[in-house]
């Protein structure tokens, strides 16, 4: 604080001592405020909060004195006062001090002493201040500490020189199952604590952590260690880390604390997934990927694998845990590098089958990314698998080829079956015979159809019901060729059928075209004919109409059924549909049955 920026309220009752002092002052840059009595000084500091120092004299007149002004003042505001007088009485001194500690001048000692014990009133205050801020910073960072170490999960427990217990946290009491009171005063090497390596071996209490922190001087840890839990009955496992403190200028530490942390079900789910790790049947590696400058991957180097994957590729660990893949195997296929550096920079997992060719072998793989340019992957050997696959596909092959031989022979067969025929309705002189060898010969044609179409097609078992259909009705026209002008309309719907079902309604379309081509246009030329087949849902629905003479008054469906219709009842059955006949302008056949 300097003079230009100080400002001191002057309380003196006599105007012109105080014009002399404002003056002067003032001449040295202090900004100066006048009070003429106790009254004013002490209104005046409650309203000018741009005071910094106060000069009071004691003798005021009447009213209230300097001493009692400046009690007043100084127990509502923290500032550094003055006291200026003529007095020099010892108990007039003393009852100054009780009040302020700043000083004390007698009126005349000079300018010289008034400026000089100003500047030293304010370098002791700006000195008490700074005191107190650093007293506040401490206290508010020990408050700070002391809440931290109360309230952190970590347990944390302080030790003296000789390793006796003398501050524990809640996590501590919490994790250790005791108290602080059960562990005060308890040192290291006190045999209740009972401590033991990872290999389960027993610690020594000088090897505890905190007493080799006290013995050398350093940082022990982290270190994994066994405590016996009371609670438990058993140990748990901590990790813990101690830490020597020292006074300033000393080499040996006054006291240690000790940090940990409650490790147990971590090193139980390690020791699980370690199990795992041993025991599963899959081949497991961890893995990280290399890329050249543009960030493309051209390798990558086993970190880790188990001993499934040893059995797998028939290498020992140690030729592979830090090896690359081209290093070990230099033939590896791009495949590989590219599919799993995708999962190693993406992070998106994949699985997959493929051959690894340098081992001759299938495998089918799962892989994940753990982090950043890392991956894991599980896989099983699947070449028994594929070879085995491989030979059914064969066999299935052969079957099929031998399966397509017999629907050729089947077919010729039918074919020869059909020419006797054919041959025999030529050479006979009864047309009734002829006729009824030619409606044999269609229903033949249908069969034969069938097997062409399914020669042909992919997908044996099912075929189109159009292109199949199509062909009989053709067939069915070619054998009344010359008699009649007949307009025939189809309309079959764009689905496919299994051969079993397919069959039948192709017998059952020959029937019922054959019985219209041969009694519904009787003594007529010309006539109409419609096959419709169409697919709702699940269901086939055929419908054949003519617009021939119609079906006699006295036709009874239910038993007037010749050779055909009765055919077309049995094979309507077979494939678990209702046949019905219409009488109608003309005559209308229905069939509806279920797909299969």
């Amino acid at each position: 604080m300097t003079p230009q920026t100080t400002t001191i309220l002057l309380v003196e009752d006599e105007a012109l001592i105080a014009l002399v002092q404002k003056r002067v002052l003032e001449k040295h840059g202090y900004t100066v405020l006048l009070a003429t009595s106790g009254a004013k000084a002490i209104e005046m500091a409650d309203s000018e909060p741009s005071i910094n120092l106060i000069l009071m004299d004691i003798d005021l007149g009447s009213g209230i004195d300097g001493t009692e002004a400046a009690a007043i003042i100084l127990a509502k505001h923290d500032l550094p006062l003055v006291f200026l007088s003529s007095h020099t009485a010892q108990a007039i001194v003393e009852k100054t001090e009780k009040i302020t500690s700043y000083g004390y001048i007698v009126k005349g000692s000079g300018d010289t002493v008034l400026l000089v014990s100003i500047k030293m009133a304010l370098k002791l205050f700006n000195a008490k201040l700074e005191s107190r801020l650093h007293e506040e910073k401490l206290q508010a960072s020990e408050e700070q500490h002391r809440r931290l170490f109360e309230t952190m999960s970590q347990g944390v427990i302080y030790q003296s020189a000789h390793g006796e217990i003398i501050s524990a946290n809640l996590a501590a009491e919490r994790i250790l199952g005791l108290t602080f009171e059960q562990m005060a005063g308890l040192s290291s090497l006190d045999p209740r604590w009972k401590m033991i390596c990872e290999d389960g071996s027993p610690v020594a209490g000088e090897d505890h952590p905190a007493m080799v922190s006290l013995q050398t001087g350093k940082k022990c840890g982290p270190v994994i260690r066994g405590v016996f839990h009371p609670e438990r009955n058993d140990y748990i496992w901590l990790q813990i880390t101690a830490t020597p403190l020292f006074h300033a200028g000393e080499t040996a530490p006054y006291q240690v604390h000790a940090t940990f942390d409650d490790i147990t079900e971590q090193r139980k789910a390690e020791h699980n997934y370690r199990m795992l790790f041993q025991e599963m049947i899959d081949g497991y590696a961890f893995h990280e990927i290399i890329c050249d400058k543009t960030g493309t991957p051209i390798d990558f180097r086993f970190l880790d694998v188990n001993p499934a994957f040893e059995k797998m590729v028939g290498l020992p660990v140690s030729h592979v845990v830090g090896r690359t893949v081209l290093e070990i195997f230099p033939e590896t296929e791009p495949f590989w590098i590219e599919t799993y550096g995708r999962v190693a920079l993406t992070g998106e997992p994949t699985r997959f089958e493929n051959f690894f060719g340098e081992l001759g072998k299938h495998f089918e793989v799962a892989a994940f990314s753990p982090k950043q340019g890392q991956f894991v992957c599980t896989f099983s050997d699947i070449t028994h698998r594929k070879q085995s696959e491989e030979t059914l596909r064969q066999q299935v092959k052969e079957k099929e080829i031998l399966l397509r031989e017999t629907h050729h022979r089947i077919k010729n067969n039918i074919a020869s079956i059909a020419a006797l025929l054919s041959l025999q309705a030529e050479a006979t002189p009864n047309p009734e015979v002829a006729l009824a060898l030619n409606e044999a010969i269609s229903r033949i044609k249908s069969m034969s159809n069938l097997y062409e179409k399914m020669l042909i097609a992919d997908d044996y078992n099912n075929l189109y019901v159009g292109d199949y259909l199509e062909n009989i009705v053709k067939s069915v026209i070619a054998l009344f060729a010359g008699e009649r002008m007949l307009d025939v309309n189809t309309q079959f719907g764009n689905f496919m059928l299994n051969s079993k079902q397919l069959l039948p309604l192709g017998i059952i379309v020959n029937e019922l075209l054959t019985n219209a081509m041969k009694y519904a246009f009787v003594g007529h030329r010309t006539g109409k004919v419609e096959v419709v087949v169409t697919q709702t849902e699940n269901r086939v629905t055929l419908t054949l109409s003519d617009n021939g003479v119609g079906l006699p008054e006295a036709f009874d469906a239910t038993r007037n059924k010749g050779f055909g219709l009765v055919l077309v009842d049995i094979l309507s059955q077979q494939i678990g549909g209702r046949f019905s006949i219409i009488k109608a302008e003309g005559t209308r056949c229905c069939l509806e049955f279920p797909i299969a």
